[in-house]
């Protein structure tokens, strides 16, 4: 296929997940939405995702069904170490008929990447680290080496005779090595002109704030109704109590089709259409929060509200810190709830959340606050409170609150997900409060 060629039918592509660890639970895989995400990005489609262990064969033989599918791109992930069950470099030269060989000057690379690294947790001998670098050296003839970000080399495996088999990239497993090699991979004349001939993609993800998926079902039809689906393939997915909604036009280029639809969602739903170009409700709030000083004060959530903000790049910009205040006596020692208010209310009430919210205002001293308090089970719950039933206040320092008296589910982790993503939106509504954005509740 030459760069710049036009198609009819959309390039299609497939991800393979390989590792044992992820196929027993013991981590969970966070490369394939990455990519999922990058590729439909690009304007390629997303055919499928296999997850493997680290079995020979059966890399092999996913490599083949993903083939058979059509995809003219493949990519995989992990099984790119120096120990002996890290296979896809030799999985993916069986599968496309390619000799295995020593790179002498990426083997002398990667030993100075190990050597700088230091001496690890688990020292190995000086033989076991020259046969680790001599493995992961070892590459298909003709394949294109991406100069690793740890000391794992990616590679770009482009069919010797157009349209033999797709191209294959082949990328470490942890994250952070992955994206950047991905890059890479991009600058590589295989996936260049590949890439060159994907249809523009034009995609409005739409991220909405309580409504439901039966409400956007409902919503759809109506739209289904009035001819505005037409052209449209559109995805929705409840994800922590936010709801993603991805309008996707099937024809190239076409833009009137899905703003005519991202419009109808906001004409619909108002306010609670937070974003529409797929950032999340930590991305638009941590936005906001530039010129702030923000503090939280958790109960239920046990830090994960501290956690969440600080997932994003620049947090020490306005997060002051927060208090876990679990126990009823450190409610009172560390933020200064008066004791007489949670015999009379509870500690899991609207009237403890704001004291919660006062007290770290004072004590932190920040324009912002932010506390959860409540009931994520298992026990615990009444007829009154039942599990599930949490309180989140938001407030600053110049006296304005929202706050929120909710039940959430009876699942105590996602009780706990839950609470930290509406207390996201309860800070969200109080800035834009503060800003003087109108609000129509």
């Amino acid at each position: 296929m030459s760069g710049g060629t036009s198609r009819e039918t959309p390039l299609r592509a497939g991800i393979l997940i390989t590792g044992s660890e992820i196929l027993g639970a013991t981590i969970t895989d966070a490369n394939g939405p990455w990519l999922i995400r990058e590729l439909n990005g690009r304007g390629v489609e997303v055919a499928a995702q296999l997850s493997v262990g680290d079995r020979q064969d059966e890399v092999v033989s996913a490599l083949g069904h993903l083939a058979g599918l059509g995809c003219d791109l493949i990519v995989t992930s992990g099984g790119l170490g120096p120990t002996a069950d890290d296979l896809t470099v030799a999985a993916v030269a069986e599968w496309a008929g390619r000799e295995l060989y020593v790179d002498p000057a990426l083997e002398s690379h990667i030993r100075e990447l190990v050597s700088r690294a230091g001496p690890s947790v688990n020292p190995v001998s000086e033989k076991a680290r020259l046969a680790g670098a001599r493995k992961q050296a070892t590459v298909p003839a003709g394949a294109t080496v991406l100069e690793p970000a740890g000391t794992a080399p990616g590679l770009v495996v482009a069919p010797t005779v157009e349209g033999a088999h797709p191209v294959v990239v082949v990328l470490p497993g942890p994250p952070t090595e992955l994206e950047a090699v991905w890059e890479r991979a991009l600058d590589t004349e295989a996936v260049k002109a590949l890439l060159s001939a994907a249809a523009p993609a034009y995609v409005a993800r739409l991220r909405l704030f309580e409504v439901s998926e039966s409400q956007i079902a409902e919503f759809l039809r109506g739209c289904e109704n009035d001819g505005l689906l037409e052209g449209l393939e559109v995805v929705t997915c409840l994800r922590n109590g936010d709801l993603e909604v991805d309008i996707h036009a099937k024809r190239p280029g076409d833009t009137k089709v899905v703003e005519a639809l991202a419009d109808r969602v906001a004409g619909t739903y108002g306010r609670k259409l937070f974003s529409r170009n797929g950032n999340s409700i930590l991305e638009v709030v941590s936005r906001k929060l530039t010129d702030h000083r923000l503090a939280v004060a958790e109960s239920c959530t046990g830090g994960m509200l501290a956690s969440r903000i600080t997932d994003y790049p620049g947090a020490s910009g306005h997060l002051l810190g927060g208090a876990v205040t679990y126990a009823n006596e450190i409610k009172r020692d560390l933020i200064d709830v008066d004791e007489a208010l949670i015999s009379e209310y509870g500690a899991a009430s609207p009237q403890v959340a704001r004291a919660m919210c006062e007290g770290t205002l004072r004590r932190f001293r920040a324009d912002l606050a932010v506390s959860t308090t409540g009931i994520a089970g298992p026990g615990g719950g009444t007829p009154q409170k039942p599990v599930g039933y949490v309180c989140i206040c938001a407030m600053s320092a110049s006296g304005l609150v929202v706050e929120r008296e909710v039940v959430l589910g009876r699942e105590r982790n996602e009780v706990r997900r839950r609470t930290v993503t509406l207390a996201l939106h309860l800070l969200d509504e109080l800035l834009d409060r503060l800003a003087g954005v109108p609000f129509d509740g």
